[in-house]
């Protein structure tokens, strides 16, 4: 049987941390600017747009906010 006490301990640890990393890195990225979400869509369209900031990490939460910047 394995010691469930002594693997608890490191599991939580590492659980923590990993849900520190998370909010660190959302937190990370800097305030949608409605200005800049124009330009940017109005050089490139709106789906390079959408591709940007997928591989740039930034959430669907965000990504929708910068779309009211659109309308």
């Amino acid at each position: 049987m394995i010691p469930l006490r002594g693997l608890l301990v490191p599991l939580l640890a590492a659980l923590v941390l990993i849900a520190i990393g998370c909010h660190a890195r959302a937190a990370d990225k800097p305030q949608i600017d409605c200005a800049l979400v124009r330009q940017y869509v109005a050089e490139h369209g709106k789906a390079r747009a959408l591709a940007w900031a997928i591989e740039n990490g930034y959430s669907w939460a965000q990504i929708r906010e910068a779309r009211r910047c659109l309308r």
